[in-house]
C-alpha cells in the first residue's frame, strides 16, 4: 500500500497553562444565565481547539451562607416573593422552549460548553438556587488554573437594581479599572515612556 504513513500529532491542552476569565467565573445570580470563557493552551502557550472541556458545579453552601440567604429572603414581602417565583418559572419555561439545558448532566447546575474553534470555550450555566458552588473545570489531563474554585450565586432581587446588585456592579467596574491601569503602566514600561502613577490604584487588584 502507501505505507509508511506520516502522522502529525498535535499537543493537547496543558491544564497548567489553561485558564478561565469572565464575570461568571467570579459570581452569578440565581435563575439568570452566567458565562465565562475557558482558554485552552498547550505547553508552549498556543491555543488548542477541539479539546474536551468538562465543567461541573457542586453546591457547597455553608450554614452561614444559607442563614444569610434566609435573612435576606425574610426581609422581602410576600408579593415580591411571588413575583420572583413567577419570574423564575417564566425564565425556566423560556429556556425549555429555546431548547436549552435546564437539568444538570452531572453535579448541581446545568452547564453548556461551546468550542469556539479558536482555543476558547464559552461556558454558560444557570443555577436554580443561590448558594456557594464549587466549580471544577478540567481537561483530559486535569484541572485548569484556579480550578476547583468557589463561585457564589447570589439571590437575585425581583426589583432591580437592588443594593446587592449595585455593589457587585461597582466591584466589576473597579476590577476593570484596575486591569486597564495595570496594562497602561506595563505598556509604558515596555516603550520606555513616562507614566504618572495613581496612588489610589497602585495597590491594584489581586485577581
Amino acid at each position: 500500500g502507501n505505507s509508511p504513513y506520516h502522522l502529525t500529532v498535535k499537543p493537547g491542552g496543558d491544564p497548567k497553562k489553561s485558564y478561565a476569565k469572565g464575570k461568571g467565573w467570579r459570581y452569578a445570580y440565581d435563575n439568570s444565565p452566567a458565562q465565562f470563557k475557558v482558554y485552552v493552551k498547550d505547553e508552549e502557550g498556543k491555543a488548542v481547539a477541539g479539546e474536551t472541556v468538562k465543567v461541573v458545579f457542586l453546591d457547597k453552601s455553608s450554614a452561614e451562607y444559607k442563614a444569610k440567604i434566609d435573612e435576606l429572603v425574610g426581609q422581602v414581602d410576600e408579593y415580591m416573593l411571588k413575583k420572583k417565583a413567577d419570574m423564575n418559572s417564566a425564565a425556566r419555561a423560556a429556556r425549555v422552549q429555546a431548547g436549552e439545558k435546564v437539568d444538570a448532566d452531572e453535579g448541581d447546575v446545568p452547564v453548556t460548553v461551546v468550542d469556539n474553534g479558536d482555543g476558547s470555550y464559552t461556558v454558560t450555566y444557570v443555577a436554580a438556587t443561590p448558594g456557594e458552588f464549587m466549580c471544577s473545570v478540567t481537561l483530559d489531563a486535569g484541572h485548569i488554573q484556579q480550578s476547583p474554585k468557589m463561585i457564589p450565586v447570589h439571590w437575585s432581587c425581583p426589583n432591580k437594581p437592588c443594593a446587592h446588585t449595585q455593589s457587585c456592579l461597582h466591584e466589576e467596574i473597579r476590577k476593570q479599572r484596575n486591569e486597564i491601569y495595570a496594562l497602561k503602566k506595563e505598556l509604558a514600561a515596555m516603550k520606555g515612556e513616562a507614566f504618572t502613577e495613581d496612588p489610589a490604584l497602585e495597590d491594584g487588584d489581586e485577581e
